[in-house]
């Protein structure tokens, strides 16, 4: 199996891959779960790794880089018309890979992990000093939207966060936001 360029389209658990040739012919397709993409990178000889620029890459990036791949981050905007016929998570990855190849396209910088905890300060602080956004309902308080923020910003670092309050024990400190909502055991 000789594949040039590895198209990884990220979903939340599982990730979708298609491997192309020199050609361009699709010669490798698999879904992994989303905990076994860093084994299945090591053993794989240094090719062109094309994904969907956004939360957790640039660790998936940084890793390709330690490895000898060359990791391409790219805006949907870009493979999104590479897509055949109806979308699903394969041919995302397929097209991801193809247009991976294409001249034209521009490509995201892989950011340090100094340039995304930057980034992750500013995104917790702001929301703090700002003022609530329009359409906001009752449950929506400044409490649930620290507390999405602060999961979401800790994708970078490649953890997987649980969803909801309880999980992260913190319900209890937001209850007066939480009216309705179940204690924590």
């Amino acid at each position: 199996m000789d594949i040039k360029v590895l198209g990884i389209d990220l979903g939340k658990a599982v990730r979708s891959h298609a491997g192309l040739d020199k050609a361009g012919a699709v010669v490798f397709r698999k879904r992994l779960q989303r905990h076994r993409l860093l084994d299945f990178l090591i053993p794989l000889p240094p090719c062109l790794v094309a994904m969907e620029a956004c939360g957790g890459v640039h660790h998936i990036g940084r890793f390709c880089l330690e490895k000898g791949h060359e990791p391409r981050l790219m805006s949907p905007l870009y493979f999104r018309p590479y897509v055949k016929v109806y979308k699903n998570d394969d041919r995302d990855a397929e097209a991801i890979a193809e247009a991976a190849t294409r001249p034209t396209v521009s490509f995201v910088a892989i950011k340090s992990e100094e340039q995304l905890d930057l980034q992750a300060l500013h995104r917790v602080r702001t929301p703090c000093a700002g003022a609530p956004r329009v359409g906001q309902d009752a449950l929506d308080q400044p409490g649930s939207r620290l507390l999405d923020g602060t999961r979401h910003s800790g994708w970078h670092w490649a953890p997987r966060f649980p969803k909801g309050t309880c999980q992260t024990g913190c319900r209890g400190r937001f209850r007066s936001f939480h009216a309705n909502a179940p204690a924590c055991d």
